[in-house]
């Protein structure tokens, strides 16, 4: 993951890839998704074996943190709050995926439901959060 990150230093590790390792998935991802800004592109990337997914500079840097991957190499990946609001906002992700990570972020005591609901106004998905915060909470 890390040698993929530095290969392709614009790609964060996103939607299920993100879910998986920041422990709100136990499905180890059979691609790893990776955002990129949109206009970016690199020749040899459509060989990798990547999802890939592009957004408007205005979302590409919101909740960007940096943690270790597995082998334990900082690698970036997008916060909890701004995954939740990618794998609701797209289609591709798996339901049962989709809302055990909802219902396991609804009952966590590090949950920031402020910060959650900031990402969803920007990233136009709030209605969705709302549907599934007003049954979990």
């Amino acid at each position: 993951m890390y040698l993929l990150q530095r290969k392709y230093n614009r790609g964060i590790y996103s939607h299920d890839t993100a879910l998986y390792l920041l422990g709100y998935s136990d499905r180890t991802p059979a691609k790893y998704t990776m955002t990129f800004p949109k206009g970016y592109h690199a020749a040899s990337i459509e060989s990798e074996n990547i999802l890939i997914k592009r957004v408007v500079a205005e979302n590409y840097s919101l909740g960007v943190i940096e943690i270790e991957s597995p082998c334990a190499n900082p690698i970036r990946v997008y916060d909890l709050e701004r995954t939740l609001c990618d794998i609701l906002r797209g289609s591709g992700s798996d339901v049962q995926i989709v809302t055990a990570a909802m219902k396991k972020y609804a009952s966590s005591k590090e949950k920031d439901i402020h910060k959650l609901m900031t990402y969803a106004q920007q990233l136009r998905v709030k209605p969705k959060v709302m549907r599934y915060m007003e049954v979990l909470l």
